[in-house]
């Protein structure tokens, strides 16, 4: 989605990363990013 390609930019670059790898697990990626 776009929204979420919104916070994707503004993420850190090792969540881009996460992002990248696990493609449909976004949402797990997000969360760990956040927990992190």
């Amino acid at each position: 989605t776009r929204e979420f390609q919104k916070l994707f930019g503004m993420a850190p670059g090792r969540y881009r990363k996460i992002h990248r790898s696990t493609g449909k697990s976004s949402n797990l990626s997000f969360a760990a990013n956040t927990t992190d």
